[in-house]
């Protein structure tokens, strides 16, 4: 049960987090049975450690980490409960202590794709691109099918001008992964610059097809209608961003330049 997320940069992927129990149980009832099993046997690491994962899911930040610093006394290896931990100081916003358990957690097992992932999304956050980028490299080439480390990867290298290696992982991740609405999204955001609009209209309209609340899509296509001079068609894709997603400002922006506020009559 790892929770491998952050809440720093929503332009990356960070995995499920409803990983939390299996099958799935109510909170309180799932607190009041692992408090039953720690009465019973206090040093039993299992249930440290996923008290921890249900307080930190509710948001009990403080009593999820002691429950993690519990299970790592009694196991230190214990590399899931390094990367969680790594997490719950994430959510207090103590993002050099979490980069801290997320190295640890990586050093005692480099393998551990979780712990790599929130490492590699915490180094860029921290403003350590290529140090990011370098990790990321490693993790597609030791898991070359996992879908989200190559959406990762070419997102920080479109952060950094480079395109081409942007647009190619963008495509592994589509490959292995072809309903991924993001992907498709931000592959079509590099087309349009290539010039390369049919391609990325196909991109967007795969997006919205997948997840047809995606505004941002809406609102590309909007943008891109309207310098071409499709003022009508670019309208409806404008009102339909602003439908799902009210705080649009570019939509709203073009929206205004369409159809300017009336001006009063009074004199």
């Amino acid at each position: 049960m790892n929770i491998v997320r952050s809440v720093v940069d929503q332009n990356i992927f960070y995995r499920n987090r409803d990983k939390w129990l299996t099958p799935p149980i109510r909170d309180y009832k799932a607190i009041k049975n692992y408090k039953a099993s720690l009465r019973m046997k206090p040093d039993y690491v299992v249930a440290l450690y996923n008290l921890g994962n249900v307080l930190l899911k509710k948001g009990k930040l403080d009593e999820a980490i002691d429950y993690y610093q519990k299970a790592l006394h009694i196991k230190p290896d214990y590399v899931e409960a390094l990367n969680n931990l790594g997490n719950a100081f994430v959510d207090k916003k103590d993002f050099d202590t979490a980069l801290f358990y997320f190295a640890k957690a990586v050093k005692m097992d480099s393998r551990y794709i979780d712990a790599s992932n929130n490492l590699a999304n915490m180094l860029f956050v921290h403003g350590k691109p290529n140090e990011a980028i370098s990790l990321y490299k490693e993790i597609v080439k030791t898991y070359p099918q996992d879908a989200d480390a190559h959406y990762n990867l070419a997102y920080m290298l479109s952060t950094q001008g480079m395109l081409d290696g942007a647009k190619f992982h963008y495509k592994e991740s589509l490959r292995i992964s072809p309903k991924y609405s993001k992907a498709h999204y931000n592959l079509g955001n590099i087309l349009i610059i290539e010039g390369n609009t049919k391609q990325a209209f196909a991109h967007f309209a795969e997006a919205i097809k997948f997840k047809p609340d995606y505004a941002p899509a809406y609102n590309k296509i909007g943008v891109t209608l309207f310098h071409q001079g499709k003022f009508e068609k670019a309208e409806v894709f404008f009102l339909k961003a602003v439908q799902i997603d009210p705080k649009c400002s570019e939509a709203r922006k073009y929206l205004k330049i369409l159809k300017p506020p009336k001006k009063s009559n009074k004199t």
